[in-house]
């Protein structure tokens, strides 16, 4: 298989995995997303319908309570009503059934039926003893089913003034099949509701049709807050609160559970909607998929070609350069590819080489150097001792040219001396010098009429000693006058254009002798006072003895001392020696 070949194979496959997993998470996203809307949709609905239902139930009961005390009292002021006025206050007051009960729980009135089928009130509960006793006002059940009858009612029972009686008023819930009758007809998609006791009789089914009622008992899942996800259709399950949460008839019946009694409603919705927005989703993937296939095998093919093309062009570059020997030479493969950043690093590579190739160079030049002090430092011994041999026969020769003479004399020995140990070291900073007390205000006054010998004819500059104070440090008294020398050089050199001061002066701070050097100059830039901590670096250009800032720098630490150097543009410069006084 060819590197083409191979990238190409690389980012389709790559491509087409990162694809469809996008595809496929966000289409299960979608599909999670939708279930769960749906179902938020039909758990919402059902709790709306089980709140109105509550509300209807308690509103009921409140009704019936009205009418039962209503026909109590009717009892009390004329007696035992007769079926006939029973069942003028049975219609005026809203009711479906009116019942009185005598003293042993036998039916003696009844509005609907022959009160001599209708078993003792007593055996339903004993519970309706305790209103003909006192121990209680009401007895209510919330809806049941009494057979024989196959439509859910609701009974309530009071005893009259004398409790004597016990007056009951039924009522069949009619409201119920009409509200959820209304429920199902306004979504489509709710293709019915069924309403449970807790223990699963079913008090009816409420299609678009109307209302069926089949006396049938269903299993009812035990966490209602789960729907029940069938084919084509999802059950919805809610607990409504009823009128009542205990029901002593019910305990007797066995339709509570736990000694609680509520109701159940479970609504069937149609799944249509849901499956069908599914349905579109699983086609646009399965489009997206069939686009990405495609996608892949274009990005594929262009991005293969691409970057096998850099790769041809970087080998032939990279080539040319490891032919021709040019390490100056460059890849310069200028694009946001993968190879351009293999080539930009191979790039640094020769960059790397150039440096060290450079330095290289510059280290054959130092050692040049090196080799070409031995030879000064053996050649100027000589002339040197000449004129020292002579300077005791001048006689015509002031004194104070004389001390001159000698000093430059003794510094000429001393840099040789120096140079050739720097020679056979081979290196500045490496050296050790020999070390002896002598005082700073002697070496200053010692610089500066050297200095000033030597600017006898330059006109406009002058130069200035300052407060000395006695003071001994200890360090190499010859080199000290060649880093004071190259100071005070700098700083003429400074003023020299347009004229100036230079002074030079000492003082103690604390424990440290400070020599300062301040000139009137040009002054020096911020870029050029960082430059100054490199080796070798100068601001002269072809003047003065080569002695470095950096040496300068590294004479004074080895003596324990420091060299700062603070400057402004236009203004002028202050070096400042910091050396440990003697004690």
């Amino acid at each position: 298989m060819t590197f083409k070949r191979r990238i190409f194979v690389a980012i389709f496959v790559s491509n087409l995995l990162a694809g469809s997993l996008i595809i496929y998470a966000s289409y299960s996203l979608f599909e999670t997303r939708s279930t769960r809307e749906f179902e938020a949709r039909y758990r919402a609905l059902s709790r709306i319908l089980a709140d109105t239902l509550n509300r209807l139930d308690v509103s009921t009961e409140t009704m019936m309570q009205n009418a039962a005390l209503v026909i109590a009292e009717h009892d009390s002021q004329k007696g035992l009503l007769d079926t006939d006025a029973l069942r003028a206050l049975r219609s005026r007051l809203g009711v479906t059934h009116a019942f009185i009960v005598d003293r042993n729980g036998d039916f003696i009135r009844s509005t609907n039926e022959d009160p001599a089928i209708i078993p003792n009130l007593f055996g339903f509960s004993s519970e309706y003893r305790k209103l003909l006793s006192g121990e209680k006002d009401v007895e209510a059940t919330p809806m049941i089913v009494p057979k024989p009858e196959r439509i859910p009612f609701k009974f309530l029972s009071v005893a009259n003034a004398e409790r004597t009686r016990i007056i009951e008023v039924g009522v069949r819930v009619d409201f119920l099949a009409k509200m959820l009758t209304e429920a199902v007809k306004s979504d489509d998609d709710v293709m019915s509701m069924t309403l449970y006791s807790p223990d699963g009789t079913q008090f009816g089914t409420f299609t678009q049709d109307g209302a069926t009622f089949v006396e049938q008992k269903a299993k009812l899942p035990t966490d209602l807050n789960l729907p029940v996800d069938q084919e084509n259709t999802m059950a919805f399950f809610t607990k409504v609160s009823s009128s009542h949460d205990s029901c002593a008839q019910c305990d007797v019946a066995k339709t509570s559970v736990n000694g609680r009694y509520y109701y159940i409603l479970k609504s069937e919705v149609s799944k249509r909607l849901l499956t069908g927005s599914q349905t579109f989703a699983a086609q646009i993937a399965c489009a997206t998929l069939i686009i990405n296939l495609f996608g892949s095998l274009l990005i594929a093919s262009l991005l293969s070609r691409k970057l096998s093309r850099n790769i041809g062009v970087a080998v032939e570059r990279v080539r040319a350069i490891s032919a021709g020997g040019d390490i100056g030479a460059r890849v310069n493969l200028q694009d946001s590819s993968e190879i351009s950043y293999l080539t930009a690093e191979f790039d640094r590579v020769l960059d790397t080489l150039e440096t060290a190739q450079q330095q290289m160079l510059v280290a054959q030049k130092m050692q040049s150097k090196v080799e070409l002090s031995k030879i000064v430092a053996h050649n100027i011994r000589s002339p040197v001792l000449a004129i020292e041999m002579m300077l005791p026969v001048l006689k015509e020769v002031p004194d104070k040219v004389l001390r001159v003479l000698v000093s430059s004399v003794a510094e000429i020995k001393s840099l040789s001396s120096q140079l050739k140990e720097s020679a056979n070291t081979d290196s500045d900073t490496s050296q050790s010098f020999e070390l002896n007390e002598f005082d700073v205000s002697d070496l200053l006054s010692e610089v500066v009429e050297q200095k000033r010998f030597e600017m006898s004819s330059a006109d406009g500059i002058a130069l200035k000693i300052g407060e000395r104070i006695p003071t001994k440090v200890r360090a190499n008294r010859s080199v000290m006058r060649g880093v004071l020398s190259n100071i005070l050089n700098n700083a003429i050199e400074a003023v020299q254009s347009k004229g100036g001061e230079v002074e030079i002066s000492s003082q103690i701070v604390r424990d440290k002798v400070e020599i300062q050097v301040d000139d009137t100059g040009i002054g020096m830039s911020n870029q050029t006072l960082q430059r100054l901590e490199t080796e070798s670096f100068s601001t002269k250009r072809g003047v003065g003895r080569g002695i470095g800032v950096a040496h300068a720098r590294s004479a004074v630490e080895s003596f324990g001392g420091q060299i700062r150097f603070a400057s402004q543009y236009g203004r002028g410069t202050q070096v400042t020696i910091r050396l440990p006084a003697c004690h």
